[in-house]
């Protein structure tokens, strides 16, 4: 199933991005790599600073406040230069914004065993060159869910390409 916010040029990863069909929404482990404070255009095109995790396996997500106290409970350190190399789980949970009932990302508060990460740079390789939806969606089905995390970014933008020739 595809969100309608999948279709629009997304910088950042969001609820969308977990979606699996009818409000149902997938969990995954990111593998954090830099924490910074970015300036972020907002819906009105105003910048405002924001803290900007990249991660290895997703597009950059924007942390909130209750983010970060959640990473800094899990990791044991608010120092962001010690939260590189580190995993945590994301989700998405209901939560009330500006007088609305909205979806966000939430870093689940639970540990994640910090095993290292299998490396999957030929399968990102291969999406990233997959001639046609077919092709994507083989090589989509052929990973467990630790590769569908690690490659979900890099599929979402080649299905986006795909689908627009």
């Amino acid at each position: 199933m595809t969100h309608w916010k999948q279709l629009t040029n997304g910088e950042y990863f969001g609820s969308h991005d977990l979606f699996e069909s009818d409000n149902q929404y997938r969990e995954i482990i990111v593998t954090l790599v830099t924490v910074e404070k970015k300036a972020v255009p907002g819906a009105d095109g105003k910048k405002s600073d924001c803290i900007v995790a990249t991660t290895k396996e997703t597009k950059p997500i924007i942390l909130n406040k209750t983010n970060c106290k959640t990473i800094t409970r899990l990791l044991g350190t608010p120092a962001i230069e010690k939260w590189a190399g580190q995993q945590v789980k994301i989700g998405v949970d209901k939560v009330k914004a500006f007088g609305d009932v909205t979806d966000a990302l939430r870093v689940r508060n639970e540990k994640v065993s910090q095993k290292p990460a299998q490396d999957y740079t030929a399968t990102i390789e291969a999406i990233r060159n997959a001639p046609d939806l077919a092709t994507l969606q083989t090589l989509w089905k052929g990973l467990d869910s630790e590769g569908q995390t690690a490659c979900l970014a890099v599929k979402d933008e080649r299905k986006s390409q795909l689908n627009t020739k």
